[in-house]
């Protein structure tokens, strides 16, 4: 919520939630909210917590609850790692970039997929490069430096992924670049690059770099709402009408 939607929630003031916030130690009410979704992301006080270990256990050998609280402390470690300057640089550059390339093979191909679909209502010209490997080299080699290149990699990039990359920083074509910190050797080819954590120690999970491409997602959405809400909307309409949806 933001402090007004707070303050009518609440029915008092907005005066009166800035000294509250005041009151109890803080700077501003962002800090407050930062501090609050840190614990959430905790472990400490998530929905349904209780009632989850009430049912499933806490044991060493509840797949389970292990998985729940893995997925927990994985969001948290992908949250601490996203450097904010770097995350309105990519969006910067994929605002102002005359066509978006998104690009992930094997265990990415799903997630590149995902985030071109939707991508494309709030962007005019998106491009999944990953839906034939074979075609991945045709198609960049007609990008132009004003197109950009995000780049998904869940696990050790494919040789292709690498290939791709050295040739669009070779040709200035700048490269967004969302992967495992301990495992890419695409990184140092990226113009900006997003880590998430590295997956060694655990079972694979999808959270990290979903919640990553959730972020992008949202934030696009927002700063481009208008052109959004109305290919949405349009969207919409039509396959209700087509009553491919029901209404």
């Amino acid at each position: 919520m933001s402090i007004d939607a707070l303050a009518e929630k609440t029915q008092v003031g907005r005066a009166t939630v800035i000294r509250f916030v005041k009151a109890i130690g803080y700077e501003s009410f962002q800090d407050l909210k930062h501090d609050i979704n840190e614990y959430y992301l905790s472990g400490l006080a998530y929905p349904g917590g209780q009632v989850f270990h009430e049912y499933f256990g806490t044991g060493e050998n509840n797949i389970l609850s292990e998985d729940y609280e893995e997925g927990v402390s994985l969001l948290r470690q992908t949250y601490q790692l996203i450097n904010k300057k770097d995350f309105e640089k990519s969006i910067a550059l994929i605002l102002n970039a005359s066509r978006v390339n998104v690009m992930g093979f094997r265990t990415s191909k799903a997630f590149s997929c995902y985030f071109a679909y939707h991508l494309e209502p709030i962007l005019p010209n998106v491009r999944d490069l990953s839906e034939n490997e074979s075609l991945a080299y045709d198609r960049v080699l007609q990008c132009r430096s004003d197109e950009v290149l995000i780049i998904l990699t869940c696990s050790t990039p494919t040789r292709t992924s690498l290939r791709i990359a050295s040739f669009c920083h070779e040709h200035h074509i700048p490269i967004i670049l969302l992967g495992d910190y301990l495992k890419s050797k695409i990184i140092p080819l990226a113009t900006v690059f997003h880590p998430l954590p590295p997956m060694d120690h655990v079972r694979f999970s999808a959270l990290p770099l979903l919640s990553m491409i959730e972020a992008f997602i949202d934030v696009l959405s927002d700063r481009n709402s208008a052109v959004t809400i109305a290919n949405y909307n349009k969207r919409d309409s039509w396959l209700i009408k087509e009553k491919i949806w029901e209404d």
